[in-house]
Formats: structure tokens, sequence, C-alpha cells
């Protein structure tokens, strides 16, 4: 991609997922297949009832969500998954804070693995999730 074009960031409303959803969903399984929470037909299930967001690049899907606290909301990037990461993750995250700042967001978190540390620009780690199975 050169330098003066930037990745369109497409914001797909929930009357249009099934449009999308043949080229989003395999970008996300391997996200998906990375936790244990979720499958596809039950994030596209949330997407449908308007409680996670889907979004998509010409190579690139994600998902989020707005959650409420008593003290702030909060924009979660809860899944990505797509190719060329380098060319798009500036332009995705800078669509997604005008999003979530319009939506009354106070911050953006992305729930992930290690490697989004050095691909999330403007992003600190705070937190570290561990799991055990049972």
């Amino acid at each position: 991609m050169a330098d003066t074009e930037r990745p369109v960031v497409k914001f797909i409303p929930f009357w249009d997922v099934d449009k999308h959803w043949d080229f989003c969903a395999p970008l996300l399984k391997k996200a998906v297949d990375l936790q244990t929470g979720w499958d596809l037909p039950s994030i596209k299930n949330e997407i449908m009832a308007g409680r996670m967001h889907l979004w998509a690049t010409d190579n690139a899907a994600f998902v989020t969500q707005l959650q409420t606290f008593p003290l702030a909301r909060v924009c979660v990037i809860f899944l990505c998954g797509g190719i060329g990461v380098d060319e798009w993750a500036n332009e995705v995250t800078a669509t997604l804070a005008n999003y979530a700042k319009a939506h009354g967001c106070s911050s953006m978190v992305i729930v992930g693995r290690d490697g989004w540390e050095k691909r999330a620009p403007g992003f600190v780690r705070t937190d570290s999730v561990f799991r055990r199975a049972l």
C-alpha cells in the first residue's frame, strides 16, 4: 500500500452482517480458536443483537464491545484478524478511538495475545490474564 493510501475501516451495521459474514468470519476464526468462551455463531448472535459491533477493512475484521461500568465506559477490541497488520493497525485504532470517544468511552482495551503489544499504537499493557482448565 502506498504511503498516501489509508485503509478504509467500515462499521458493519447489524442489518448488513449477513452480507459481510462470509468475508469476516474466516478472518476472525484464528482469534476465536485461541480462546474458550466464544464460537463464531455466538459472536454473530451478539453482533446481530447489537451487543457487539463488527468492523472490516479490505483484509481484516474486528469485533468491538462497549462496556459500561459504574465509573467509566470502555471500548473493548474483542477480536481481530486479518493480514497485513502493519498496513492497517494505525488507521483501525484511530477510527475505533474516534468511535469510542463519540460513544462516551474514556478508554479502549484490547483483549488478545501478547503479540498485540508491539502492534497496538498508544496502548500500554496493564493486565495479564491467567487461565487454568478444570
